[in-house]
């Protein structure tokens, strides 16, 4: 790294730094300032002002104005020079980051998300299911400029992402001047999550921009107490308030800071911050209206009912997974960025508590959240890193500070070479994983699929064969319903579709409130059967793995047999590596709307194989169970490995605890209808097999079903 040149004149003392300077001024500060600092302390007075100093002053004192003494005094020096070569490997740093993810965002396969937003944006509305207009308005706005690919509809997210070290360097040059400030700015092009944030047309990356673009118009508003500086935080605050309700913590964090800091409770008298507070309320004024024409589904949804509200002992790990998310030494010091931050808000610097409120707002309710909810994702708090991100570089310079001199030397060295390689594998391990999602049998074995991690992160384009061979079956002027959010975004983007689509109403989806947004654009449950009684279909639905212990599942699927009649199954297909399986059924959308039906219906498999689950992985002596019915009862259920019999159960029973719905009563054995063996792998060679199960009834008619992949080892 690049220092600032010493100017002092040859032989000149250098002054000796404290250890204990956290709280301090800033190194750079120039020894004349802090000789007329000293003097004033020991006279008792003040050097004397001029007309436009004590005016400033006089301000700060009914504003409390930071660039003045008090809270916030402190200051970065105004001028550094700084290497070309620090400009070179910053510059570096931040063209291979944004070049890797740009390359990415090209390839990777679509998130179920991004579908969504893509759709919802091209009808514009005051707000949606669950997010705010902004999101899916810049990702039809990437698809109208850019075009439909993976690439043209990433391209406004990654730019923004790309520019998150300009960001940083905006807020950080103020506090700890150009040097650090560079030295962040490369940082954050190499922190792995922020470079895999550029690849997707989702919030993270932009919501990191604005993030650090909010709190650098702030401080510089603090400073100098400037309109425009004040003005222009309350428009990024309302920009981020309608791009996403995450963004919401942002401002949170502000109005702690407000309450909690003396500068901050002293702009409660300022009318240039009041003014930038109503600048910011116009972002939200859109969210309000589309909550209360919805009866707050949105945000019941995202502060109720997206949780389930249980302990998580794993939550108690959040901290250590977001050190492996960030690599461990950049955890370690964004907590030492974050213990600065601290000891100079205790020590009256008005900026860094505005950083700490911010920083705080943004992670603390999050690690809270974690405790209680299993569905937490990693990747929330990530805005507070890129606040805290700022001060690393002078984190990492206090962590060598306080080394004994033997080991300062090799210990930052080696510290910095560990940094690097984590950081840059953890970027590139990333984007290795999604190249392999798009295409694993390019990269992998069929029997090493099961390495395969992560979730959602499957190539659903590759239904489009079987959609193809749906529609073909269900002939002229077929409709397209998807069960639920997930499948009809996916399949409408990704799929080809170009039917007249609808959404039917799944109980996953009726917590999201997703129906609210179908409902606008006349493609609900509710379109489908006012418009097309008679019409042709395509269904499509993801198979569960558990349907007949989800009651709610359960009468969502007798729902569609009232709704639907000839319906038959035309082919379950599975994406690699075997997780997710999709059915598509040809039917006719019943005229006269819904009825109630004794029939057989494709929608209720007679048998279901619930144990293994698709692509695990397995070894000796493994149970295998499951539901089989038939109207003339079931004589034997045999398992196949590869084709071959390996086991038979030869009974049913019931299930201890639990009573299979009624739909299955058409069975004489009913409620017998569960089955389970013990299923012998010794003998069975290790790799991909293929698991699967036939059902022979008494009358003698017998089908295979349940097919799937397993890795045995």
């Amino acid at each position: 790294m690049c220092a600032v040149r010493d100017r002092r004149p040859e032989g000149a003392a250098t002054p000796r730094r404290s250890r204990l300077s956290m709280a301090g001024s800033l190194t750079n500060t120039t020894h004349g300032r802090r000789s007329r600092a000293r003097r004033a302390k020991v006279t008792g007075g003040a050097p004397p002002q001029t007309g436009a100093i004590a005016a400033r002053a006089g301000r700060a004192a009914v504003y409390g104005d930071p660039s003045s003494s008090g809270e916030g005094a402190l200051r970065a020096p105004d001028h550094e020079r700084v290497s070309p070569w620090l400009w070179a490997a910053a510059g570096l740093a931040v063209a291979a980051g944004a070049l890797w993810s740009l390359y990415l965002a090209a390839n990777a396969n679509l998130l179920w998300e991004e579908a969504y937003f893509r759709l919802a944006g091209r009808s514009p509305a005051l707000g949606y299911a669950d997010t705010p207009l902004g999101t899916p308005l810049l990702a039809a706005l990437s698809e109208a400029l850019f075009g439909s690919g993976k690439l043209g509809s990433r391209l406004l997210t990654w730019a923004l992402s790309a520019l998150l070290p300009l960001g940083v360097f905006f807020l950080a040059e103020p506090l700890t001047g150009r040097v650090r400030a560079l030295i962040a700015a490369a940082l954050s092009a190499l922190v792995p999550p922020f470079v895999i944030a550029g690849v997707y047309a989702y919030p993270e990356g932009p919501l990191q921009l604005l993030a650090v673009v909010f709190a650098g118009c702030l401080i510089r508003a603090l400073a100098g107490n400037k309109l425009a500086w004040w003005l222009a935080a309350g428009a990024v605050c309302a920009i981020g308030l309608l791009y996403h309700y995450r963004f919401w913590f942002a401002p949170a964090g502000v109005l702690v800071f407000l309450l909690a800091a003396q500068a901050g409770r002293a702009q409660w008298r300022n009318p240039k911050a009041l003014a930038a507070g109503a600048v910011a309320v116009l972002g939200v004024i859109p969210s309000i209206a589309h909550n209360v024409l919805t009866d707050f589904g949105p945000l019941r949804f995202q502060a109720l009912e997206r949780q389930d509200w249980r302990f998580w002992p794993r939550g108690l790990l959040y901290p250590v997974e977001q050190a492996g998310l960030v690599t461990p030494v950049m955890f370690a010091l964004l907590a030492g960025a974050a213990v600065l931050a601290v000891l100079r808000w205790r020590g009256g610097d008005a900026r860094h508590a505005l950083l700490v409120c911010m920083a705080g707002a943004l992670f603390i309710p999050f690690a809270a959240l974690a405790l209680f909810d299993s569905r937490y994702l990693l990747h929330w708090p990530l805005m507070t890193y890129a606040l805290l991100i700022v001060l690393a570089p002078e984190a990492a310079q206090r962590f060598h500070d306080a080394l004994g001199q033997a080991w300062r030397r090799w210990t930052a060295r080696v510290a910095a070479v560990i940094g690097a390689v984590l950081m840059a594998a953890g970027a590139i391990g990333f984007g290795v994983s999604l190249l392999i999602w798009q295409a694993p049998e390019r990269f992998l074995e069929p029997d090493r699929f099961y390495t395969l991690q992560g979730g959602d992160l499957e190539d659903w384009s590759r239904f489009a064969p079987a959609l193809e061979r749906a529609f073909a079956q269900a002939g002229e002027g077929a409709v397209f319903a998807a069960a639920d959010q997930v499948a009809g975004v996916q399949l409408r983007v990704t799929g080809g579709v170009t039917a007249r689509a609808y959404m039917l109403d799944h109980p996953d989806d009726a917590t999201r409130g997703v129906q609210t947004a179908h409902a606008p654009r006349g493609e609900s449950e509710a379109d489908l059967i006012a418009r097309e009684g008679g019409s042709p279909a395509v269904v499509a639905l993801r198979e569960p793995f558990y349907l007949y212990r989800d009651l709610d599942a359960v009468a969502f699927r007798e729902r569609l047999c009232a709704m639907f009649e000839d319906v038959r199954l035309v082919e379950t297909a599975r994406l690699p590596p075997g997780r997710v399986e999709a059915s598509f059924f040809v039917a006719r959308v019943r005229e006269g709307g819904p009825a109630e039906t004794s029939e057989p219906c494709a929608f209720l498999p007679h048998a279901i194989l619930e144990r293994p689950r698709p692509a695990e992985r397995v070894s000796g002596v493994i149970p295998v169970y499951g539901v089989a019915a038939h109207p003339s009862g079931v004589e034997r259920v045999e398992v196949l490995v590869d084709g071959e019999v390996k086991v038979t159960a030869w009974q049913r029973h019931d299930l201890p605890g639990w009573r299979f719905p009624p739909v299955l009563d058409f069975d004489p054995d009913y409620p017998q209808v569960y089955w389970d063996v013990r299923l012998d792998l010794d003998g069975v060679p290790s790799g991909r097999r293929t698991l699967s199960i036939r059902v022979v009834a008494r009358g003698g008619e017998s089908f295979i079903t349940g097919e799937r992949p397993l890795f045995v080892r």
